[in-house]
């Protein structure tokens, strides 16, 4: 069953849909005879993208922790993540008391069972 809560804590909410990411940073240069050579530095940055439906409790937390850079965990299909929030979206309110958001989450690890 996917959820976000706190590392180890509170269940922030349990109606997440995500993805992983990856960005590496390339270089490219071209030489005068038009040769061009590609160049890879460091390893590849992971992210998550993923579409959220909180409560008005569950959007005082993602505040929350979008506001210390709190550790959180990340499960669904795709695998259990500890990550942190890289940038929150705008809330969308919606009927029922449910808020939607897209948040952006930075990985700082992988859960492994």
């Amino acid at each position: 069953m996917p959820y976000l809560k706190y590392d180890g804590g509170e269940t922030i909410t349990k109606h997440v849909n995500f993805h992983e990411e990856q960005t590496r940073t390339l270089i490219s240069q071209t030489t005068l005879d038009g040769v061009e050579h590609l160049m890879r530095y460091g390893r590849p940055v992971r992210s998550i993208p993923c579409d959220t439906y909180v409560t008005g409790a569950g959007k005082t937390a993602l505040e929350n922790a979008a506001d210390s850079l709190a550790l959180l965990e990340l499960s669904g299909k795709n695998g259990t993540f500890t990550v942190r929030i890289k940038s929150l979206g705008a809330f969308k309110r919606l009927p029922g008391g449910y808020f939607q958001t897209q948040i952006v989450f930075a990985v700082v690890s992988e859960v492994t069972a």
